[in-house]
């Protein structure tokens, strides 16, 4: 699914809530209309949503899930037989039934997601969307009725039915043309766009993030198991209950029942997915809100709090205490920073540490992280893999870049690095650090000293 939706995982859950709405329209009354001796479907609606939101591979593949579910709801003997063609075990062509349920919705799907695409960006593209949504309704018709006429001609439905228009016919397009464009609408809301933002910056913490989907599987988990079991036991208290009454079910609708059991299974599980994923959302919300207020205003790199926290959270990380990895803590100060602020004044100085802060997360958030301790003291943690010569030389790239922040002045800084092994405690990788950092400042700052922590015993 990355390739689909790259790396917003906000647009990728409203997908996976998409293909559910179809398997919930497509197995309960919501996508259906039955008038015998015919039903007027609307579970093509999510494949016309996934084309104009997103693209065409993602409604072919919401084509395939209608099908599929349209296949498999034909396959009972209670449906209309005009329906039953539909099911390649209650016709006498699989492969034709096949293709007419399947095929045809992916050809369906293919099409009108080519079509959006080609209008996508248009300066008139709502215009265009409406346009196309009147035109994909009839495009489904037209698909279907043509391949029945085509693979089940003692039917007599062609593509002419498909242009026989009734009231049905009318209620059903002012119902997708009025969905698609509010769910369009809604989906490129200021509002909806700022929850993306917050969704696919979420991810901020990796651990976090296994952990929260390990949670949503346990909660996924329990609502299919629970599911299971009550639609178990109901369906054991229906033969009860009808043994009660000495009414005897025939294997033939003792296999109807269980259909309907299964397509109440798949609705009840799709609303489940819905409802989990929907939880996701307002935890991933809540917790990157309570990241962007633990920041430091100024700089937007992490607060004092924020990041001794994270410091701590490093040491108790089970991988890295596990191959006793070796990490590095730094302390940064600038150099002569009160000259600045009383020279330029303050507007200046703030200017300086948010470009400070800026270069500094720029060059070692691939290997950490970095915080801002108060005034102009920053710290970083790096916990991925470096060589002591590998952080010298990008330290030695980091003074380059300082240098211009500042046009009036050369901006420097003093740097004490202390390398340890995790486990370690934070007060005294602090105390060795600073301690480089003072040895730092005494050689005439504007320079780095290595020192390392005393080994946890």
């Amino acid at each position: 699914m990355r390739k689909f939706f790259g790396s917003s995982s906000f647009a990728r859950d409203s997908f996976y809530i998409l293909l559910a709405v179809e398997v919930l329209m497509s197995f309960t009354f919501l996508g259906y209309f039955h008038f015998p001796p015919i039903s007027i479907t609307i579970a093509y609606l999510p494949v016309i949503i996934a084309a104009c939101v997103f693209g065409t591979r993602q409604a072919v593949l919401t084509g395939i899930v209608f099908g599929l579910s349209s296949l498999y709801k034909a396959s009972a003997s209670y449906v209309m037989p005009l329906d039953m063609v539909f099911s390649p075990f209650n016709s006498s062509e699989p492969l034709a039934s096949l293709f007419l349920s399947v095929g045809t919705r992916a050809l369906f799907g293919l099409l009108i997601g080519l079509a959006f695409d080609a209008v996508r960006g248009c300066k008139r593209f709502r215009s265009w969307m409406c346009l196309l949504t009147l035109l994909s309704i009839r495009l489904h018709s037209f698909l279907v009725c043509g391949a029945m006429g085509i693979l089940f001609p003692q039917f007599n439905v062609t593509y002419a039915t498909s242009f026989k228009l009734d009231k049905y016919d009318f209620c059903a397009a002012l119902v997708v043309l009025f969905i698609v464009p509010c769910v369009w609408e809604l989906y490129n809301s200021a509002r909806v766009q700022q929850l993306k933002t917050y969704i696919d910056h979420s991810g901020v913490d990796s651990y976090v993030q296994r952990s929260l989907r390990k949670r949503a599987l346990s909660f996924f988990t329990v609502a299919v198991t629970m599911t299971l079991i009550t639609a178990a036991y109901f369906s054991q208290r229906t033969a009860f209950m009808l043994d009660k009454h000495g009414v005897e079910i025939s294997a033939h609708i003792s296999g109807d029942l269980l259909h309907l059991q299964f397509m109440f299974v798949m609705a009840i599980l799709a609303l489940d997915f819905i409802l989990m994923i929907v939880g996701l959302w307002a935890y991933k919300y809540l917790m990157y809100k309570e990241y962007l207020g633990s920041l430091d205003s100024l700089t937007g790199v992490m607060g004092r709090k924020m990041f001794l926290n994270k410091c701590v959270a490093l040491q108790k990380n089970r991988a890295l205490l596990k191959s006793k990895a070796k990490g590095w803590f730094l302390f940064f100060d600038v150099d002569a920073f009160k000259s600045i602020n009383d020279t330029y004044g303050h507007l200046v100085g703030d200017e300086v540490l948010c470009g400070f802060a800026k270069r500094l997360d720029e060059a070692l958030s691939p290997y950490g992280v970095v915080g801002r301790l108060g005034g102009d003291e920053f710290a970083a943690i790096l916990h991925k893999p470096i060589t002591q010569n590998a952080l010298a030389a990008l330290l030695d790239d980091l003074y380059k870049d300082l240098a211009d922040i500042l046009p009036q002045q050369k901006v420097t800084c003093s740097i004490g690095v202390c390398s340890f092994t995790y486990p370690q405690e934070i007060r005294k990788l602090m105390y060795a650090t600073d301690k480089a950092l003072y040895k730092a400042k005494e050689r005439g700052r504007a320079c780095y000293v290595f020192g390392e922590a005393e080994r946890k015993e």
